[in-house]
């Protein structure tokens, strides 16, 4: 007979092997920030070994937990596996942490929402590679649930999840406290107390913001759209995913209806869910997009674009509760298969622009200084999928000249003088990335990855192209899909 713990653990070893099958069709599954990190944790042992002069390893309270871990992973498994683990591990953090968190505030217990987590684990964050975020995500979520009911035990240990989090990220931990605290305070107190507070509370954060934040354009379409948390389904690969997007903003849309419906106006007003998922639609619809650094000259950007996660989880959350006993419950599955068939096509051209990077750098001496010049065509979103393309390249072979992340002083390797590594500069890392960075006269030989001229011949679409100096490095397009 099996017992009910068996039959738990089943269902985890189970569902966590179907959460991690996009690994078993491709290499690399997530991009973006993540190869900033990999190519970040090889210089970091370039720097230990003394081969780097000029960049130097700070101890930082945030922002460092997946570089410490991709530090100790890439010498025994490479770039590869390494990139996989800490990927896998924010796919799994992510969606058990908001399952049991979900469990808690929602009193789940059927898995018809799980689809929409599965979504959400590889949706727009991921593939941006906000990997520390992920993290400490995950670590809050897992803290809400452990904090959310019972006794100061509890609380106390979701306390030490927090600061665990805030070792990866400072946003999550930070807003997981704040949710604590509105929840312990006011779970027994009356819906017309509730209400004053949320108030208070909101009144209070457009204070904040008036303070903060320069600008003044808070209600626009795209600030709408992480409001919703439905950017949360649309990758930066292209347009294909926004109808994936609007099928799912009906979806949450029916289930919302139904829990006011279901519940009542006045029961809805003290209901949990919808009092957090307003508290965190609010908080997004507030939060400036990024603030500056408070000792760098860098910003902290994508605030509101990584905090619509947790409302996109909520919303999945009231889908789970309401549409279960309805004859849609098929529609969250049905939704996720539409999302994961649109993806694996995007995350072959990923992996072959990969290869052809890796095949372009190597055919040249190792330690060379590489920077990139290529870009995706239109329709992407502001932030392109190849940005960081060369930081995976060059891993144990080149020299990505343009890494930016030294030169912000805001991540564990940091350049302290003009060096031949990386640009200490990290305004001029920005101005490599839109073209207007012109290279001074008499520096070290720099070679550029960039889109191959038409009727290459080999039917490659990256090539290596040496830099003139003195003329700006311009960007170049090129069509992800043709990968």
């Amino acid at each position: 007979m099996v017992t009910g713990r068996a039959r738990c653990v089943a269902t985890f070893a189970l569902v966590s092997a179907a959460l991690l099958l996009p690994f078993l069709a491709v290499d690399e599954v997530q991009g973006g920030d993540l190869w900033s990190h990999l190519y970040a944790a090889w210089l970091a042992g370039q720097v230990k070994h003394g081969s780097v002069p000029g960049l130097e390893l700070r101890m930082q309270p945030t922002n460092v937990l997946v570089d410490l871990v991709l530090e100790g992973l890439l010498p025994v498994f490479g770039p590869t596996t390494a990139g996989r683990i800490v990927a896998g591990a924010t796919v799994l953090g992510v969606f058990w942490g908001a399952v049991c968190f979900l469990r808690q505030l929602a009193g789940w217990r059927v898995p018809a929402g799980w689809p929409l987590l599965a979504v959400l684990a590889y949706g727009s964050v991921f593939h941006l590679g906000f990997s520390n975020f992920l993290v400490g995500l995950a670590l809050t979520l897992f803290a809400l649930a452990l904090g959310w009911s019972g006794g100061w035990a509890r609380t106390l240990g979701a306390g030490a999840l927090l600061v665990v989090a805030l070792t990866a990220h400072v946003l999550p931990p930070l807003w997981g406290a704040a949710l604590l605290g509105w929840h312990r305070l006011l779970r027994r107190a009356p819906v017309r107390a509730q209400v004053a507070v949320l108030a208070a509370g909101v009144l209070a954060a457009v204070v904040v913001r008036l303070l903060v934040a320069s600008d003044s354009h808070w209600v626009t379409l795209p600030r709408l759209w992480k409001v919703s948390g439905l950017n949360q389904v649309a990758p930066f690969f292209g347009r294909d995913y926004f109808p994936i997007a609007c099928a799912m903003g009906v979806l949450w849309g029916v289930a919302l209806v139904r829990r006011v419906r279901r519940l009542g106006v006045r029961s809805a007003l003290n209901d949990p869910l919808l009092q957090t998922l307003v508290l965190c639609q609010v908080g997004v619809l507030l939060l400036p997009e990024r603030l500056p650094g408070p000792v760098s000259p860098v910003t902290y950007s994508f605030i509101d674009f990584r905090m619509s996660l947790f409302v996109a989880l909520l919303h999945a959350g009231v889908v789970g509760a309401e549409l279960a006993p309805l004859s849609l419950a098929w529609a969250p599955a049905a939704l996720a298969g539409w999302y994961f068939v649109t993806l694996a096509p995007d995350l072959g051209h990923l992996n072959r622009a990969v290869q052809q990077a890796e095949a372009v750098v190597r055919a040249h001496a190792p330690g060379t200084r590489w920077v990139g010049a290529v870009c995706t065509g239109p329709g992407r979103l502001r932030v392109h999928p190849l940005l960081h393309l060369l930081d995976r390249a060059c891993i144990g072979h080149c020299l990505h000249w343009a890494h930016y992340e030294p030169g912000t002083h805001t991540f564990r390797v940091r350049a302290t003088r003009p060096n031949p590594w990386v640009m200490e500069s990290h305004a001029d890392a920005m101005a490599l990335e839109t073209g207007q960075y012109v290279v001074p006269e008499g520096s070290p030989e720099l070679w550029a990855l960039v889109p191959c001229a038409a009727g290459a011949g080999d039917g490659a679409l990256l090539c290596a192209e040496r830099v003139v100096t003195g003329e700006p490095l311009r960007q170049r397009c090129v069509d992800l899909d043709a990968f």
